[in-house]
């Protein structure tokens, strides 16, 4: 069987590619073949205003190494399944090229994201029995009134759905009527181990926090520093960003570098969901900020609270040295993400050959 993805597959953006990699890999143990299409869209990325174009002025070598290393990590990790570029237009030249096509994952159905582009409802896909989706993201608490009948169509387009969160699974209830499921996002189905195995060393001797952010934090990065004053480890942001520039700031990673420097860190502070995400999987001591300046994340609520870590959320932290001399149970932690990456692994086999067998 040919399988094709449908995802962000041109973001430069650390968890967009890593779970694209991630769904890519466990769906080639099932031995079929499977290409990622390189989706070119016909508009351009949302400026963000005045603030957002300095910031891009003075990113713009930065971005230039980025994107350079996020064409190795193609050229390396998924060299034999990207397809060629298409236009929207183009796409329905490739239906019968393809047996199946899944939408997934990431934030393809947030309204706010990608320009709301019917590409990610496979909307290109005339014979809707082939339209799938795994563990795709709303990130939305609600969906806005002016899109509800759009989603409509779109959704019930759908052939199988599966969403990501608990609001993903009553936002398809109630927009179409019908039951989905919820599976884990793609990076939580490769274990510790898989992870592991693919991730480069960094060069780092000493010992260090990490901070990994998106939306501006309120107290992650000042809890960072308290525990680096308490246990002398230093700080080094992953950040493309010019914020706290006293502390040393890593710009420019590529996915592997930054996966890196999260499995080699001591402590990990992140209000990303996928630097919660594999802070969880690669069994980190971690503290996570689930609300920002900008927004909440439900994504990473929702992770936190099945695995019973809403704890280790800057919300419920009060005593940061204590927190984080508190051991985490992973071995719990490990019960729930196999019970997940099982119930995941029953509906990718269910929606490939029609049986839910797992190994």
């Amino acid at each position: 069987m040919r399988i094709a993805i449908t995802t962000f597959q041109r973001a430069i953006n650390h968890g967009a590619a890593l779970q694209m990699y991630a769904l890519c890999k466990t769906l080639e143990k099932s031995g079929n073949e499977i290409k990622i299409i390189d989706y070119v869209p016909n508009y351009s990325n949302y400026s963000g205003g005045i603030k957002q174009q300095i910031a891009n002025i003075l990113n713009r070598k930065t971005d230039k190494i980025k994107a350079q290393k996020y064409k190795a990590f193609k050229d390396t990790y998924l060299a034999d399944n990207m397809t060629k570029p298409y236009t929207y237009d183009q796409l329905s030249e490739i239906e019968k090229d393809f047996d199946l096509f899944i939408t997934g994952s990431d934030q393809l159905w947030n309204y706010h994201c990608g320009h709301f582009d019917k590409y990610y409802f496979l909307d290109f896909v005339s014979d809707t029995k082939k339209r799938c989706s795994y563990a795709v993201s709303f990130n939305l608490e609600c969906i806005p009134e002016n899109a509800k009948q759009e989603y409509v169509r779109r959704l019930s387009g759908m052939n199988k759905i599966s969403v990501r969160e608990d609001d993903g699974v009553k936002a398809v209830k109630e927009l179409i009527g019908t039951n989905c499921e919820k599976h884990c996002d793609p990076t939580l189905l490769l274990n510790e181990n898989d992870w592991k195995s693919v991730i480069p060393q960094v060069k780092e001797k000493e010992k260090y926090i990490a901070i990994y952010t998106l939306g501006k934090p309120i107290d992650l990065v000042k809890k960072a520093r308290e525990l680096s004053k308490k246990t002398g480890y230093k700080i080094l942001y992953l950040s493309d960003f010019y914020g706290d520039l006293d502390l040393k700031h890593l710009r420019g990673l590529g996915p592997m570098e930054f996966l890196s420097y999260i499995a080699n860190a001591e402590y990990v502070f992140t209000n990303s969901f996928h630097g919660t995400a594999f802070s969880v999987n690669l069994h980190k001591n971690f503290f996570a900020e689930v609300n920002t300046l900008s927004r909440f994340n439900y994504r990473a609520e929702a992770l936190l609270k099945s695995c019973g870590l809403m704890n280790r959320t800057m919300e419920h932290c009060t005593d940061i040295l204590e927190t984080a001399k508190q051991e985490i149970d992973y071995s719990a932690v490990e019960k729930v993400l196999n019970e997940e990456r099982k119930r995941s692994e029953k509906y990718l086999n269910m929606i490939i050959n029609g049986s839910e067998t797992v190994e």
